[in-house]
């Protein structure tokens, strides 16, 4: 089954970007970010976390530079896990470069600190999902190492 696929008006794109870089609403989890050589296969990317999640939601938008990607870039994400207090989201989020592609990873959530019993099952979503990218689009992240943003992760040292 696919999930929904959803494009989203740059002026919408615009404003989730705002909110996630707004001084009062911090962006807080874990992300890893890996450079490929050669474009990624954005359709595989979204059958492989379809088969592996019940609920996969496509967002395309055009990046403002302030984040994971140069501004202008075109960038497909899609989200397929949310904790039990929906506070944190999981997602997978490709983009083209002039090498190739970005692939960028994270659990994250706004505001205050994401609870720290939301990330082993978050993390062990993050497997999964790096596992099915691997087995149906060659795509490894193993030397892509998660990084806390804004605040620390005692499941990241366990």
């Amino acid at each position: 089954m696919m999930g929904s696929r959803k494009r989203l008006p740059l002026a919408a794109a615009a404003v989730i970007t705002a909110t996630l870089l707004s001084a009062c609403e911090p962006e807080r989890g874990v992300r890893a970010t890996r450079d490929f050589d050669r474009k990624v296969d954005v359709a595989c990317v979204e059958r492989a976390l379809n088969d592996s999640f019940p609920h996969v939601s496509r967002y395309d938008y055009v990046d403002d530079g302030y984040g994971t990607f140069t501004k202008g870039t075109q960038v497909a994400q899609f989200t397929y896990y949310r904790s039990d207090d929906r506070r944190g989201v999981s997602w997978v989020e490709v983009g083209d470069t002039k090498q190739g592609a970005r692939l960028s990873h994270s659990f994250t959530g706004l505001g205050m600190e994401l609870p720290q019993e939301d990330f082993p099952e978050a993390l062990s979503k993050m497997r999964q999902a790096n596992a099915a990218l691997a087995a149906q689009c060659q795509l490894e992240l193993g030397t892509a190492k998660l990084k806390e943003i804004g605040q620390d992760v005692d499941a990241l040292n366990d």
